[in-house]
């Protein structure tokens, strides 16, 4: 109880170990079926009469001849986002309305702890869980290239895993912000699911809808265009957006926390 961090840790070894290996074998199967992928007849012949509407799920097929691009538009760009988006509803959520709902946040702050340790150290151990499950995710991904015989620039698979650290971050704070505002969990992980459930919607079918481009904008995955960023385009801005959004979360909810009544 003496350092909130690294008992928070601890408390997620499980769930680490699970994201972590998750991570691992979902890069691995994608990395695996990168041959089969590779554009051919059959593929081609798919990809062409698939709806317009769809193909965004499938993404752009000239990025299936090279590795690094196949995992930037199959794996990273919209799976990823939502199986991270998914941890981090999870994770956010019994850090902060989860453990209000037992009363454990209630006890912890009765001790001789500030709120701001509480709150800075429970996002700190989250941040940490986050870029430990992203571990699994690297070796998964150079395991499966090893095992396929191909390979993968170190560079753009840091970049990418780089960035999408920072998507996990802020989505993470966000839901951070929701779950120590409100208190209540099914309300953040309804909020969570929603934010998640629209963003997949707009970054999916706007590459294809002309009238979703605009909504885009909203969208919390719209700012990490990973098959852009394999081939070395990295826009400063995309950044600055995640940035804003971790800062402003954090600030709110933060001052909201610190002066509201905690269940228990």
């Amino acid at each position: 109880m003496r350092n909130i961090f690294l008992k928070t840790i601890y408390d997620k070894r499980w769930f680490i170990l699970g994201w972590t290996a998750g991570m691992a074998f979902f890069a691995y199967l994608m990395v695996a079926f990168f041959p089969t992928f590779k554009p051919n007849g059959l593929v081609q012949s798919m990809f062409a009469n698939m709806p317009k509407e769809l193909q965004g799920l499938i993404g752009n097929l000239q990025d299936m001849t090279k590795l690094s691009t196949y995992l930037a538009g199959q794996l990273f760009n919209i799976r990823m986002p939502m199986f991270i988006s998914v941890m981090a509803i999870i994770l956010a959520g019994s850090l902060t309305a989860g453990e209000e709902d037992k009363g454990l946040l209630r006890t912890l702050s009765a001790l001789p702890v500030s709120r701001v340790k509480i709150y800075a150290e429970k996002w700190l151990a989250a941040v940490v869980i986050c870029a430990i499950t992203l571990v699994g995710l690297i070796a998964g991904t150079y395991i499966g290239s090893w095992q396929i015989g191909e390979s993968i620039e170190f560079g753009t698979l840091m970049t990418l895993n780089g960035l999408l650290l920072l998507l996990m971050v802020a989505f993470v704070s966000l839901i951070f912000a929701i779950g120590t505002i409100s208190g209540k969990r099914s309300f953040t992980t309804g909020i969570g699911t929603i934010v998640a459930a629209v963003s997949f919607v707009l970054t999916t079918f706007a590459v294809s809808v002309d009238w979703l481009k605009f909504w885009d904008k909203f969208s919390i995955f719209h700012y990490f265009p990973a098959p852009d960023i394999a081939r070395g385009t990295i826009k400063v801005s995309d950044w600055a957006v995640y940035a804003v959004v971790i800062v402003v979360s954090l600030t709110v909810s933060y001052l909201i926390f610190r002066r509201r009544d905690l269940k228990g």
